[in-house]
């Protein structure tokens, strides 16, 4: 599979977990930031810079992750990457 493939299955997985779980998100964590990968929800924590360095831990190896402020929801437009 391509890398490209593999981004594209990544994104979906991710955004799937959200959208299923959208609700119970915002009730369980206001005020965090939430990071998604593998279409797994990794940490729920008080910064960007926690979350992203969960993923960076946890999953480092992962082309797509979500990481967003509970109560704005993830960026959904699309953003190149260089």
């Amino acid at each position: 599979m391509e890398k490209r493939e593999i981004y594209l299955k990544q994104k979906e997985e991710n955004f799937a977990l959200y959208e299923r779980n959208k609700r119970e998100i915002g009730e369980k964590y206001k005020g965090q930031y939430v990071a998604i990968a593998h279409g797994k929800l990794l940490a729920c924590t008080g910064t960007y810079q926690e979350a992203l360095e969960k993923v960076k831990s946890s999953a480092p190896e992962v082309l797509h992750f979500l990481i967003f402020p509970v109560e704005k929801g993830p960026f959904k437009g699309i953003i190149k990457v260089v």
